[in-house]
C-alpha cells in the first residue's frame, strides 16, 4: 500500500495582527482535535469563552500586552470573533489548551458559532466528498408478497380492471436499497345500509343531482359515485348489517348485496364483514363460492374467528385473505401462521395491524406496522405480506367530526385528520388503505403518486453512472 503523503495545513486567520498572534498561540497548545475531509467557510466565526473558569484560566497563562488584549476580546461577552473564516484540507489538525477544548470541540456549533454560512452553495462547498450508498445499503432475504387484488374475464373474473400491491424489497422509501414495486392503494369505502356517517362526510356525497341519500340508500349507486367521483381503482363494501345487533340480515341478504356491487362497479372488490366472530366466516365462506373466480378479498379474520373452512373456500375458488390484530406483531405472526398452516399461499394473504388516529395511539401503531414490515422482510413468511390500513377508523374520534370553532372548521379538520393518520401508515409500509371521506382519498392519492414517481426516478437512476445523486434536494426542495 503507498504512504499516504503528509500535507501541511494552513489555517489562515484574518483580522487585526495582535489579535492573530494570540489566537496562533491558543491554537498551538497541547489538546488535538482532527477533523478528516474537512472544510468549512463562513463569513464570520465567534469562538466563545462560556466558563468564567476557562477565562481566569486563559488570562493566568497569559502576561503584558497580551494579556490586555485578551481581557478587552472578552469583555462583554466572552467572544472573539473571526472575519472571513476559511479551513479547508485533507485531515485538519486544530491544536487548543484542555481547558477550552470542549468549547471549541462542540464543532462549530456550541463552542464556535457559524454565521453568514448557511446558502445552499456554502453547503455545498463543505460536503465536498465522495458517497458510497452501497456501504449503508442491506440485502434483506425475503421480498413482501405480492397480492392481486380483482380477475379479469380471461382470468376468471368479470372485472375490467386488477390491482397489485406488495412485493417490497426494503423498508418504505429507502430508494438506495430497493424499490417499491406497486403503489399503494386505497379502495374506497361503501356501506350496505345508510351508516352513521358524519355530516361533514355526507355533503361530499354529491354526484350529477343525486343527493348524499340517495347515494347511501342504494350500496350500488354509492359504488358508481366512488368509481366516479373519487375515481377509485377498489371499492370496500361493509356489510355492516349482518351484525345480530344491527340488523342482522342474513348470508343470502349479504350474498345479493355482494353481486349488485359486482354488477355496478368494474375495479376489484373487497367484502368486509360486521366484525361477528361467528357471522362474518359463515359469510366470507359463502361468498368465497358464490363468487368463484373473481378474487375478492375478505376483510377480516381476527384472532376470534374459526377460520379454517374460509381459509380452504379461498383456496379452492381463488380468493384473498385479511387478517386484523390490534397492534401486535406477536399476535399478528400467530394469526397469520395458523392461516397459512391450513393452506393459503402467501401471495393471497394481506394484514391489518390496525392504525390508529393521530392522538389515540399512532405512536403504538407506527412501531407495530414499521415492526411487521422489518420482520418479514428479515425472514419472517407470515409477516411477509402486505399491510392494510384502515384509515377511515379514525373519523370515530371527536376530533375528526365535532364542531368547534376552537379546532378550525370540521370541513377541513375531518379530511386533514384521515389523510394526516393515512400518509403516517404508508409512511410504515401500508399498501392498501381503506378510506371513506371524498377529500381525504384525494389528498393521500396525490401523496402516493408522489411518492411513487420519486420511487421510479430513483429507479431510472440507479445505473447511469453520469447521473449525479442528489443528496442535497431536501435543502433547496
Amino acid at each position: 500500500m503507498a504512504e499516504k503523503k503528509e500535507e501541511n495545513v494552513e489555517i489562515t486567520l484574518l483580522g487585526e495582527e495582535e489579535n492573530k498572534n494570540i489566537l496562533e498561540k491558543i491554537l498551538k497548545s497541547k489538546a488535538k482535535i482532527k477533523f478528516k475531509d474537512f472544510r468549512i467557510l463562513a463569513g464570520d466565526v465567534e469562538v466563545i469563552f462560556p466558563s468564567f473558569h476557562a477565562q481566569k484560566a486563559l488570562l493566568e497563562k497569559s502576561a503584558g500586552k497580551e494579556k490586555a488584549i485578551l481581557e478587552q476580546l472578552m469583555k462583554g461577552g466572552g467572544a472573539m470573533t473571526i472575519e472571513d473564516f476559511e479551513v479547508r484540507g485533507e485531515e485538519l489538525e486544530v491544536t487548543v489548551p484542555s481547558f477550552v477544548q470542549q468549547i471549541i470541540t462542540a464543532g462549530l456549533g456550541g463552542g464556535m458559532g457559524m454565521r453568514g454560512a448557511y446558502s445552499v452553495g456554502a453547503i455545498e462547498k463543505m460536503l465536498e466528498f465522495k458517497f458510497d450508498v452501497s456501504k449503508i445499503t442491506e440485502k434483506y432475504p425475503m421480498q413482501i408478497s405480492e397480492v392481486t387484488l380483482g380477475a379479469t374475464r380471461t382470468e376468471g373474473g368479470s372485472r375490467e380492471s386488477v390491482v397489485q400491491i406488495g412485493g417490497e424489497t426494503t423498508m418504505p422509501f429507502y430508494f438506495f436499497e430497493g424499490a417499491q414495486k406497486n403503489k399503494s392503494v386505497i379502495s374506497n369505502d361503501v356501506f350496505d345500509m345508510p351508516a352513521g356517517v358524519p355530516k361533514v362526510v355526507r355533503d361530499r356525497f354529491k354526484i350529477d343531482n343525486k343527493t348524499d341519500k340517495e347515494i347511501m340508500a342504494d350500496a350500488g349507486e354509492w359504488a358508481k359515485f366512488r368509481v366516479e367521483k373519487s375515481h377509485a381503482k377498489v371499492v370496500t363494501i361493509h356489510l355492516i348489517s349482518t351484525d345480530p345487533n344491527v340488523k342482522d340480515a342474513s348470508v343470502q341478504d349479504a350474498m345479493k348485496t355482494i353481486a349488485h356491487i359486482l354488477q355496478s362497479v368494474k375495479v376489484p372488490v373487497v367484502v368486509g364483514g360486521s366484525g361477528n366472530p361467528v357471522k362474518d366466516p359463515l359469510i366470507f365462506k359463502e361468498a368465497a363460492e358464490m363468487f368463484a373466480g373473481e378474487r375478492l378479498l375478505f376483510s377480516t379474520i381476527s384472532g376470534d374467528m374459526e377460520f379454517e373452512d374460509v381459509s380452504k373456500a379461498c383456496v379452492r375458488y381463488g380468493h384473498n385473505v385479511g387478517t386484523l390484530v390490534s397492534m401486535n406483531p406477536d399476535d399478528m405472526r400467530r394469526l397469520n401462521s395458523s392461516i397459512l398452516k391450513a393452506g393459503l399461499p402467501r401471495n393471497q394473504l394481506i394484514m391489518d395491524p390496525f392504525t390508529a388516529g393521530v392522538g389515540y395511539g399512532i405512536e403504538y401503531s407506527i412501531s407495530s406496522l414499521e415492526r411487521c414490515r422489518l420482520a418479514g422482510l428479515l425472514g419472517e413468511k407470515s409477516l411477509a405480506v402486505p399491510i392494510i390500513s384502515a384509515t377511515s377508523n379514525v373519523w370515530a374520534a371527536r376530533e375528526a367530526w365535532k364542531k368547534n370553532e376552537e379546532w378550525g372548521p370540521r370541513e377541513q379538520r375531518g379530511p386533514l385528520y384521515e389523510s394526516a393518520t393515512g400518509l403516517v401508515a404508508l409512511l410504515c409500509g401500508a399498501n392498501i388503505f381503506y378510506s371513506l371521506d371524498v377529500l381525504a382519498i384525494e389528498v393521500l392519492n396525490r401523496i402516493i403518486d408522489y411518492t411513487h414517481e420519486l420511487s421510479e426516478k430513483s429507479e431510472e437512476g440507479k445505473d447511469k453512472e453520469k447521473r449525479k445523486n442528489n443528496y442535497l434536494s431536501w435543502i433547496n426542495a
